[in-house]
């Protein structure tokens, strides 16, 4: 079943399942991905014209979703990133943690909290 990503800015989403997602290699630092990072692969992403572009690997870590509409399938994240249900369990907190206007309109989400959970927090404080 496809997670509903639906109101969710796209770098919001990308940095969830980034700081959520297992470390494939000994040298990738263990921190939150910044916001400013996530902006530049939702744009790439974003403005991509490859049918069935994806995030692969992300700076050592297997995403392989393509966040570019309003739901995504979470079979190979979750294969990868603790099982059944993980990119699930990932929006689902994102989620908690936004404010996502009934009609549906992304508001932004102004800080990528950089805490040892790697929490994507919308709370207007602004940081980089």
């Amino acid at each position: 079943m496809d997670v509903d990503i639906s109101g969710l800015p796209k770098y919001a989403v990308i940095a969830a399942l980034w700081n959520h997602a297992r470390t494939q290699s000994v040298f990738d630092r263990k921190s939150a991905m910044s916001e400013t990072r996530a902006r530049e692969v939702a744009n790439w992403l974003m403005e991509s014209k490859l049918p069935g572009d994806r995030l692969d690997w992300l700076d050592s870590r297997s995403m392989k979703v393509d966040v570019r509409g309003d739901s995504f399938d979470p079979t190979l994240y979750d294969r990868d990133n603790g099982g059944d249900g993980a990119a699930a369990r990932v929006i689902s907190t994102l989620r908690q943690n936004t404010q996502v206007p009934e009609h549906g309109k992304q508001q932004k989400v102004s800080e990528v909290d950089e805490s040892p959970t790697g929490e994507v927090h919308g709370d207007g404080a602004g940081k980089e």
